[in-house]
């Protein structure tokens, strides 16, 4: 699998291994969330999260989430990734589904969460906004594309 950023991916069994928590399901607003497979992202081997996201029963697209500490590994991509299904557009899932996430990241000791985007994905600037995540700064790649980055401070106590 590889990533827009040119990072690739290893889909790994992360049953038992010390990077991952034990979990199948996270819920929140609403949304279900399903364990798809763990994965490391290269070149750093970074250890991350595929989730199926659930509304209704419906599947409504995916969830990625990188487990990183140290942000400056991930500049371009970011702790979070989400590609939405067109049908289940408008109803806020990528904020309600950070939010399902957020007691993960604070599992792993993640106290902030890097979210990047395109500069013209309004979906996630809107759930920045509804996050309460501060913009960081735009970042111009190869002189053409722009990608907008936030910091989303992940609360002590993360609401179940």
């Amino acid at each position: 699998m590889t990533y827009p950023s040119g990072g690739f991916v290893q889909i790994v069994d992360g049953a038992g291994h010390p990077a991952f928590r034990p979990l199948t399901t996270l819920r929140a607003q609403g949304l279900e969330l399903r364990l798809r497979h763990h994965f490391f992202y290269a070149p750093h081997e970074i250890p991350g999260y595929l989730f199926d996201i659930h509304l209704g029963g419906r599947f409504a697209g995916t969830y990625s989430a990188l487990i990183e500490r140290d942000a400056g590994k991930i500049p371009e991509i970011g702790h979070v990734g989400i590609l939405l299904e067109r049908s289940f557009y408008g109803q806020r899932l990528p904020a309600r589904a950070t939010s399902a996430v957020l007691p993960l990241y604070r599992a792993h000791g993640i106290r902030e969460v890097l979210i990047t985007f395109d500069e013209a994905n309004r979906a996630l600037e809107s759930a920045c906004s509804e996050l309460g995540a501060t913009h960081l700064d735009t970042l111009l790649l190869d002189g053409r594309m722009s990608k907008k980055r936030y910091l989303l401070p992940v609360p002590m106590l993360v609401p179940a």
